[in-house]
C-alpha cells in the first residue's frame, strides 16, 4: 500500500489476449489448507524480533500448532475453511465492495501470497504498510497481518475509508480508491487540489486501477464452494 514494489505475482495465471492474467476458478486457492512444503514461515513484523516457526493454514488459523491471537477465535474454525472465492466475498460484502475487484487487487499485489513481504515492509496478501496496519487492525479487531483472512479484513476497511474520502470530494468512482491505496491519499488528494485529472495523472497509477479491472474480468463470477489445494 501507498508504495507499489510489491513482490513479483506468483506464477498462477497464464497471459490473456491483452497480457492480462486470467485467474481461474482452480487457481483460486483454500487457504484453509496447510501451507505447501518448502513455503517460508511466518516472518516477524519490521522492527520485532524473530517469529516463532509457525505456518499459517488459512483465514484466522486455528489448531495445535495455531500461536496467533485468533488461535481460540471460535469463529476462525469456519473461516480456515473457506476457499479463497468465499473468503473475498465474506469480506467485501461487509464493506459493499465488488469481490472480484478485491480478489484482484490481492492478486496484483502479492500474487495471493499471504506471506508476501516486500523490500519497504508491505505485508501479506493486500500488501499493507506497518503504519496502515497499525491503524486500522484495531478497528475490525485482528493482529496478525500474514492470516489472509484478516489481511483482507485490514485492506477492504482501509479501501471504504479512501472511497468516501475520495467520495466527498467528488470522486466516488472505485479507480480513485485504488490509485488513493496504492500511491497514498495524500498525494491522490494533493494531485486534485493542483487541478489534476485523471488523464493528468502519472501512466503507472492509471495502469494500476486499469490492470484491477481487466483481472476482475477473468474471474469467475461463481467460485466453486470447495476446492482441493494443489
Amino acid at each position: 500500500v501507498d508504495g507499489g514494489n510489491a513482490p513479483a505475482a506468483a506464477p498462477i495465471a497464464v497471459p490473456g489476449p491483452q497480457g492480462a492474467p486470467i485467474v481461474r476458478a482452480d487457481q483460486v486457492t483454500a487457504p484453509g489448507q496447510p501451507t505447501p512444503a518448502g513455503q517460508a514461515p511466518l516472518r516477524p513484523l519490521p522492527g520485532q524480533g524473530a517469529a516463532a516457526p509457525v505456518v499459517v493454514t488459512g483465514p484466522d488459523a486455528t489448531g495445535p500448532n495455531a500461536t496467533g491471537p485468533n488461535a481460540t477465535d471460535p469463529g476462525a474454525t469456519a473461516r480456515a475453511n473457506m476457499t479463497y472465492g468465499e473468503m473475498f466475498q465474506t469480506v467485501a460484502a461487509r464493506f459493499d465492495l465488488d469481490w472480484r475487484m478485491l480478489a484482484a487487487q490481492a492478486y496484483l499485489e502479492s500474487g495471493f501470497d499471504s506471506l508476501a513481504l516486500s523490500s519497504q515492509g508491505d505485508m501479506g496478501l493486500m500488501q499493507i504498510r506497518p503504519a496502515t496496519w497499525a491503524e486500522w487492525a484495531p478497528t475490525v479487531d485482528v493482529g496478525d497481518p500474514f492470516d489472509s483472512y484478516a489481511n483482507v479484513l485490514v485492506g477492504a476497511a482501509y479501501l471504504d475509508y479512501l472511497r468516501t474520502l475520495l467520495g466527498a470530494r467528488g470522486h466516488p468512482q472505485p479507480e480513485w480508491m485504488w490509485v488513493a491505496y496504492n500511491w497514498g491519499p495524500d498525494k491522490v488528494l494533493d494531485h486534485l487540489a493542483a487541478g489534476g485529472t485523471w488523464e493528468s495523472l502519472d501512466p503507472a497509477r492509471r495502469q494500476y486501477a486499469d490492470d484491477i479491472r481487466r483481472i476482475a474480468a477473468t474471474i469467475p463470477a461463481t467460485i466453486p464452494a470447495a476446492i482441493p489445494a494443489p
